[in-house]
């Protein structure tokens, strides 16, 4: 089932972004479940799945990730360089 995961990193004073990331998987995820990705060193906890019985996918989403400053930046450019879009 192709299934896109989402994660939404804040910045310190307001704006974010909202990142995305497809995969073909043959299991549905659920909540609670810990996604490993090339971009953390520590499994993400998934912590919403959203289905649509009339769409062929899934909706997973990360949650929110909240950076300060440049380190705001640096860590969307990471996401972006192991493949994750910006929405």
């Amino acid at each position: 089932m192709k299934t896109i995961i989402d994660i939404t990193v804040t910045k310190q004073g307001g704006g974010g972004e909202s990142l995305k990331k497809e995969f073909d998987l043959p299991v549905l995820l659920v909540p609670g479940v810990e996604l490993v990705d090339s971009a953390w060193h520590e499994p993400k906890k998934i912590i919403a799945v959203s289905v649509e019985p009339d769409e062929p996918y899934a909706y997973v989403s990360l949650g929110i990730e909240h950076k300060a400053g440049e380190e705001f930046d640096r860590h969307v450019e990471m996401l972006k360089s192991h493949g994750w879009s910006v929405e």
